[in-house]
């Protein structure tokens, strides 16, 4: 049963004070400090995870991407999975397994790995990665075939766009750029997600260059309220960019519903109950453990949520201090809309284990109990009905705690990527960031001097705010 037990929620909640002061170094030490209590062998993927976006944060970029290496070689190590790890979690629960990562986090990691590069200015490397996203999805779609909301990433493709656009390489740029294009539509139709006007306007111009007035068409037809606003980007050929991508808010984390049914005196009894801490954990399992000792029949099942978590952030900008000149953020990567949608899709899948988890468990415990109680009662005569019923209460009992939810998740990751991005004269410009809260009022600026603009290149900077 203690080898059943999931990661606890002060576990987190202690990183997060550290990373919200931004003493990332203090938060990468509370992770590895907790290796054999948290993590173990069992959850050493988070442990990469964790401290590869710590890394990330710290500005660390290629010690990042080396955790985000050991993360994605345990990933590959997990995809074929154990036999004997699934019998385990049949008899207990899915804690029971090693964290293999959910989809769309183990997508996540080439593309935390993808900006690391670009901010390493390594665009070559960056693409690398880029691929492996769209290698990685394309595999999933396959193997799930139906029921995929997370199917294409068109975050990563525009990032790509750009990379191959500021290379010069417009033809590749263009197919990003209009992949990205209808991956945003998509996105629009099933996240909310937004479609980003640049992106229009960059399809547009890049196949204006290439001479592809079927494909410009094409677009206006589809997206006419956006492609109406395009300029024909001449007076842009003497200028660079900035590209600034905010990490916003903390993704979702998981939460347990329980459901327990009691039968007791003839009478059916059931009681559900959202655990999202420690001590409505501990609670429930009195409460569980209770139902176990004083029915004749109890089962639990229990399944896991993503619950959205709160940021005080709702926007940002960029502006160059110089020229006043201003781009507002938006929304490029939902991971939050993201992240739920991809657990409800297997929310079928995961209730059905679960409730024939919870009856051969039962079946087991009752049938073991009966056994046990008869064997006391033979062995130890009067004296062995009390012994027996305590044994056979004792199987009941660890049946219904041993079921508990898979709450782990990558509880770091961002809950958005968000993109501004501001065309300025080559040079060198000191540019603001400006973070708003939900009412337009400036809640935190951060000033970078001598930020570097390159003729026809696109500049890339990063920020994260969790707050």
């Amino acid at each position: 049963m203690f080898s059943m037990c999931a990661m606890s929620f002060v576990h987190y909640r202690k990183i997060l004070e550290s990373v919200s002061s931004e003493d990332y170094s203090a938060a990468v030490k509370k992770v590895e400090d907790a290796f054999k209590s948290e993590y173990g062998e069992k959850n050493s993927l988070l442990y990469f995870l964790d401290l590869g976006v710590l890394y990330h944060l710290m500005g660390d970029f290629g010690n990042s991407n080396g955790y985000f290496e050991k993360a994605e070689a345990k990933c590959d190590e997990l995809y074929t999975k154990s036999v004997s790890k699934e019998a385990a979690s049949l008899l207990t629960s899915d804690n029971a397994k090693p964290y293999e990562g959910e989809k769309f986090e183990r997508v996540l990691i080439n593309l935390f790995m993808a900006l690391n590069y670009v901010l390493l200015d390594r665009i070559d490397d960056a693409l690398v990665e880029a691929r492996k996203v769209n290698h990685k999805l394309g595999v999933y779609n396959q193997q799930y075939k139906k029921n995929v909301s997370y199917r294409d990433d068109a975050f990563i493709r525009y990032i790509m766009g750009m990379l191959y656009e500021s290379g010069g390489e417009l033809n590749d740029a263009f197919i990003s750029y209009r992949k990205a294009l209808y991956d945003y539509r998509y996105y629009r139709a099933v996240y909310g997600t937004g479609i980003p006007a640049d992106l229009v306007h960059d399809c547009i111009k890049t196949a204006k260059t290439l001479g592809f007035g079927e494909e410009i068409e094409e677009i206006k037809k589809d997206f006419p309220d956006l492609a109406k606003n395009v300029s024909s980007g001449a007076d842009e050929k003497d200028y660079g960019e900035v590209v600034f991508i905010h990490l916003n808010g903390l993704a979702p984390s998981k939460a347990e519903n329980r459901i327990q049914i009691l039968l007791s005196n003839g009478l059916f009894y059931v009681r559900s109950a959202e655990i999202g801490t420690d001590e409505q954990s501990d609670v429930n399992k009195a409460m569980d453990l209770a139902g176990s000792l004083s029915g004749d029949a109890n089962i639990s099942v229990a399944f896991p949520e993503f619950r959205k978590k709160q940021y005080s952030i709702y926007g940002s900008s960029i502006f160059e201090n110089e020229q006043s000149v201003r781009a507002d953020s938006y929304i490029a990567e939902d991971v939050e809309e993201i992240a739920i949608k991809d657990l409800n899709d297997r929310m079928g899948l995961i209730m059905s284990k679960t409730i024939a988890r919870a009856v051969v468990k039962y079946v087991l415990a009752d049938s073991g109990g009966r056994a046990l109680e008869k064997t006391a009662k033979k062995k130890l005569g009067e004296g062995g009905e009390v012994a027996g019923w305590l044994a056979k209460k004792a199987l009941t009992s660890t049946a219904s705690l041993t079921e508990m939810a898979d709450r782990r998740s990558w509880q770091l990751l961002p809950a958005q990527f968000r993109i501004a991005r501001l065309k300025l004269p080559p040079g060198d410009h000191n540019v603001t960031l400006r973070f708003y809260d939900s009412h337009g009022s400036i809640v935190l600026e951060k000033t970078i001097n001598s930020v570097r603009v390159t003729r026809a290149k696109k500049t890339f900077l990063r920020f994260a705010t969790i707050k």
